[in-house]
């Protein structure tokens, strides 16, 4: 139940409780009998009913306008909460090809200034085409990738940028040693990096890429890895791309206090979601376990070529692939729905 249900809740109580207090006074009236101390004491206690009457309606009210003073907030949104922003500002969104197709990776990047703890963890950083964009718009990034070829490729790509940090460990839920399943196009095309496709747990690839071998890998939690000091305590956004594993990255998550947290999601009848692995209704479950109770989910349909968004459902549109974003606090949330709202044509869930 929310907040709000509650203080419905206790409204339509209190006003129960006015329903008894009038029926009492009724009743008292129909024992009123012609004699001086019976009317007396009758009065008396009319009156005292009459008090609490009138304190139990100046606490309701004062109950009513603090929820009018909640729905005006939000009606006026995050104006009120950005004073940098003006009332008839609108949002700009620049994109270019990378933003086009990864309009979730442009929101991280739009919401960087409006998040008071700028620290970033990129789980999956693969080559860091992500990290860099993120440490462009403002992020300090933590990287993660356990695929050495690829960290190799990170490293000579951000290495010593100010702002990032990368680690070759894999991060899950618990520390100790895991199978890093290598990814191989068997299309023959060689169109695409099948690296990217790397994952700790071995679930349904489809027909042009297979798991070709396993590496046994390092894993840490984000829990250890902040108790040991070896992450910030304090983070703003964490990033998860482990290929069906992310789940797992926020069973390991610890203390549910970073402001963003996005993890990718396949629908059951995508070619990577027809095993265990990878499905948003899980993940939902759990991030609302944690607190987290607004997200939005931004969907692939790749054959259709449809990239949209919707909000707060933990269903998938069939087929579809995508990432979910979910938020703490419902400024920040409203803040990444006027964005979604900009950038691209709204849906139904559907």
């Amino acid at each position: 139940m929310t907040e709000r249900e509650t203080e419905r809740d206790n409204i339509l109580a209190r006003l129960d409780n006015f329903a008894d207090i009038q029926r009492e006074i009724e009743n008292i009236l129909q024992t009123l009998v012609l004699n001086d101390s019976t009317i007396i004491d009758a009065l008396a206690q009319m009156f005292g009913l009459i008090t609490k009457l009138n304190a139990r309606a100046e606490q309701s009210q004062q109950v009513q306008t603090r929820l009018s003073a909640e729905i005006r907030s939000l009606i006026a949104g995050v104006a009120d909460l950005q004073p940098a922003m003006h009332q008839n500002e609108s949002i700009v969104v620049r994109t270019d090809k990378f933003s086009e197709l990864n309009p979730e990776i442009a929101l991280l990047q739009y919401l960087c200034p409006y998040v008071d703890n700028q620290t970033a963890v990129d789980i999956g950083a693969h080559v860091g085409e992500v990290s860099e964009r993120l440490l462009d718009s403002g992020w300090r990034i933590h990287a993660f990738e356990p695929y050495p070829p690829s960290f190799q490729a990170l490293e000579a790509r951000l290495g010593g940028k100010k702002g990032f940090t990368a680690s070759s460990v894999a991060v899950g839920a618990a520390d100790g040693e895991g199978k890093l399943h290598i990814a191989q196009d068997i299309s023959g095309s060689g169109s695409s990096d099948a690296s990217l496709f790397n994952s700790l747990v071995d679930h349904p690839l489809g027909t042009s890429v297979q798991f070709a071998n396993v590496l046994p890998v390092q894993v840490r939690s984000l829990a250890s890895l902040r108790a040991a000091g070896e992450l910030p305590q304090q983070l703003g956004l964490l990033k998860i791309d482990s290929e069906g594993a992310d789940i797992e990255v926020i069973k390991g998550m610890g203390a549910p206090d970073i402001a963003i947290v996005m993890a990718e999601y396949w629908d059951v009848k995508h070619a990577f979601g027809q095993g265990e692995h990878g499905h948003l209704g899980p993940i939902v479950e759990m991030m609302r376990d944690h607190g987290y109770f607004r997200h939005v989910v931004f969907y692939h349909l790749d054959q259709e070529e449809i990239i949209s968004y919707y909000f707060n459902h933990s269903h998938t549109i069939p087929g579809s692939w995508g990432n979910a974003i979910f938020f703490r606090d419902r400024f920040l949330f409203a803040r990444a729905a006027q964005w979604c709202e900009a950038a691209l044509l709204p849906t139904l869930h559907r």
